[in-house]
């Protein structure tokens, strides 16, 4: 049981799960335990996929210190073995998703894994400029609880709320990829390095930090996040956020100092988020229920 939850990576699925939980919250305003099941879904695929990555990554893994302790380079466990638990894994997943969820929330599903472990994985090994099209990975989970809370994907709040996701996770993957650019090199990555020198590269995950922090300031326009107190205190994460990248990469500080600010800010976001539809602030949405979503997969597509 150790062994799985290593190879699951329990931290990195547990805010992907996080973020599903918080498109489902802000669709409908208030808790249900019933999301627990799609959400679980949602976990279980993103460990899937993560389990499903090391095996494809396994002898590039066991060149870098950072991961060459993992199960599979380090041979507690087998490809077999973990090809097993990431099949079992995806599976229930994907059915979880449809039964409870509905067949767009699946869908969505199984599209952020195809774009993991098909799209990004191999672009990884060609371009260092995969962070790109892999950041669309970040973007979808918020999607899935969304839809499967029966909200419309066309509906401009969990667009927007989508676009930060997505802005927010390329400085996440440069800043990791920046603070072992001699490493990933060594594996055989190609790295960044490659193409800019290394005020170029700050100088660009900078910007998109910028965009990052700047995309969910206008949240409000979408109705999200309209209370005054919670608005100030994303405009503070925000400024904390700028001023710590710019720290980093336009100054001394360390890559990791501003890779764990980047990823609080994502979280102190989504906790804002579900205080704020908890709390009843972000009022311009009717209530749906889960039931009501599952039965009718028109309003999930926003077809009337």
């Amino acid at each position: 049981m150790k062994l799985i939850i290593e190879l699951t990576r329990v931290r990195l699925t547990a805010l992907t799960t996080l973020s599903a939980l918080t498109g489902a919250i802000m669709a409908v305003g208030h808790w249900d335990f019933v999301f627990l099941v799609p959400v679980a879904g949602v976990f279980l695929l993103a460990a899937g996929a993560t389990v499903l990555n090391q095996i494809q990554e396994r002898d590039l893994d066991g060149k870098m210190s950072r991961t060459k302790n993992r199960p599979l380079p380090s041979g507690r466990l087998t490809p077999r073995q973990a090809g097993i638990i990431a099949i079992s894994l995806l599976s229930l997943g994907s059915v979880i998703l449809l039964f409870m969820g509905g067949y767009v929330p699946a869908l969505l599903g199984l599209f952020a894994v195809f774009m993991y472990n098909i799209v990004y994985t191999a672009l990884k090994k060609r371009s260092p400029f995969a962070a790109v099209p892999g950041a669309v990975i970040g973007a979808v989970p918020p999607a899935i609880g969304w839809t499967a809370a029966g909200r419309s994907l066309s509906d401009p709040a969990i667009i927007a709320l989508m676009i930060f996701f997505f802005l927010w996770q390329v400085p996440h993957f440069w800043l990791l990829f920046q603070d072992r650019t001699d490493e990933y090199r060594e594996a055989g990555f190609p790295v960044l390095a490659g193409f800019f020198d290394s005020d170029q590269i700050r100088r660009i995950t900078f910007v998109w930090t910028i965009a990052a922090a700047g995309s969910c300031l206008i949240l409000p326009i979408f109705g999200i996040l309209v209370h005054p107190v919670l608005y100030g205190l994303l405009w503070v994460a925000s400024i904390m956020l700028v001023w710590q990248t710019a720290n980093t990469l336009l100054g001394t500080g360390r890559l990791k100092g501003a890779f764990l600010t980047t990823n609080l800010f994502a979280l102190f976001l989504m906790i804002l988020l579900i205080t704020s539809s908890l709390t009843g602030q972000d009022n311009r949405y009717t209530t749906v229920s889960l039931e009501s979503a599952t039965g009718s997969r028109g309003d999930i597509l926003g077809i009337n």
